[in-house]
């Protein structure tokens, strides 16, 4: 009794080490991924305007590009103030100029599924007014933090994914113990006629039950972690929103995961270990 007993215990231990490993990791990626988005979403696109262009027409064009899909933030800058600062920067004497060489110009911004350089220059191609004198973007900026994205996502779920086959043969591997001590139990009940339906699930309560306790100690400690992280924690250029919100989809994920790997596992030992009386 008191070994069968240790396995309950054990798979209490590798439910309660499964949730919350795989939730805090794939939290952290989610939230590297969120941040990254980020970061690629303020590369801008700018629409320079020919030189001739009134306030009335810019203001236009502006309307027209924030209808257009994917855009986020429009932002004008005006031709006077990029003139001032530009003066101010290089101490010029503003009297040297017989006028104001600096065009309008845009800058816009697109959410990130958006902020590719395809769509950039597909977007460059849709803008059909006569006062769009250039329309460029930073493309090393924007290829660098793609291929950053990119890189980030293949190693995650690379990580990810390991790390679940790993997680399900730990499981395998203590149903397995859980049954061969339960199969003298199994054998004899089966003697006496007990349908084998019957006693998958009796050993599918006893797998669950562990799993359940695990399940409920798990929610405590990743309250208690909320609790200590929004207090006291921080991790560089993320938010605690971020991270936060991206810990309890992980978490409910995660949950779900580890009763599928319990019945999936159990079925499988049992399936594979039982053999008729």
């Amino acid at each position: 009794m008191r070994r069968r007993d240790n396995v309950k215990v054990a798979l209490f231990f590798i439910f309660v080490s499964f949730v919350l490993t795989m939730s805090i990791l794939m939290s952290i990626f989610f939230a590297l991924n969120a941040y990254v988005e980020q970061k690629k979403s303020q590369t801008p696109l700018f629409v320079f305007v020919k030189p001739e262009a009134s306030a009335e027409e810019v203001n236009a064009l502006i309307n027209q590009i924030e209808l257009k899909k994917g855009v986020r933030k429009v932002k004008l800058i005006d031709k006077d103030k990029a003139f001032n600062e530009m003066i101010k920067k290089f101490s010029i004497d503003k009297n040297l100029f017989s006028r104001n060489p600096f065009p309008y110009s845009i800058e816009v911004f697109f959410i990130p599924s958006f902020t590719t350089e395809s769509y950039f220059n597909q977007f460059a191609l849709s803008l059909n007014s006569d006062i769009v004198d250039a329309v460029k973007y930073p493309k090393g900026v924007l290829a660098e933090i793609s291929s950053l994205h990119e890189r980030l996502i293949y190693f995650s779920e690379v990580v990810v994914g390991v790390l679940y086959a790993v997680e399900f043969i730990v499981f395998l591997s203590i149903m397995t113990i859980f049954y061969s001590h339960r199969k003298f139990d199994y054998d004899t009940l089966k003697f006496f006629g007990i349908k084998r339906f019957i006693i998958f699930r009796m050993f599918l309560k006893d797998t669950i039950v562990p799993a359940v306790w695990g399940f409920l100690f798990s929610v405590v400690v990743i309250v208690a972690i909320y609790f200590v992280y929004d207090k006291y924690g921080d991790i560089p250029y993320i938010s605690k929103e971020l991270f936060k919100s991206s810990q309890k989809s992980t978490f409910a994920l995660n949950i779900l995961i580890g009763f599928l790997f319990t019945f999936v596992s159990s079925l499988i030992v049992f399936v594979f270990n039982d053999e008729k009386v």
